[in-house]
């Protein structure tokens, strides 16, 4: 039986801020490529809201998965991921303490 499986993590490195996250002189690269998407986003009418622990509604979880789906096929195509349902997303997200979430609207 063979498989495979993805894991990110990411650590906060002390930063209180997305504008901290972006500062440091060595993001140039960084802070010039969000700058650039959210001012696409901005020009089509997009709002972006973020959503912090019990903030994130059950219902949202299903949204979250399908973006996050997208993502790991567009990256490492089709059938990486097995088992592996919004459920399971859900409860394996809140597992890990706080998380955030995004949503988009178009005005």
């Amino acid at each position: 039986m063979s498989g495979s499986a993805i894991s990110t993590n990411w650590r906060n490195a002390g930063f209180a801020t997305f504008d901290d996250y972006l500062n440091p002189p060595e993001a140039t690269k960084r802070r010039t490529a969000v700058r650039h998407e959210r001012g696409a986003l901005e020009e089509q009418g997009v709002t972006i809201r973020v959503f912090a622990g019990e903030e994130i509604a059950d219902k949202m979880f299903a949204e979250m998965f399908q973006i996050y789906l997208f993502t790991i096929e567009k990256l490492y195509g089709d059938g990486v991921l097995t088992g592996v349902s919004s459920t399971s997303f859900a409860s394996d997200s809140s597992a890990h303490g706080p998380s955030s979430a995004r949503t988009r609207d178009a005005n």
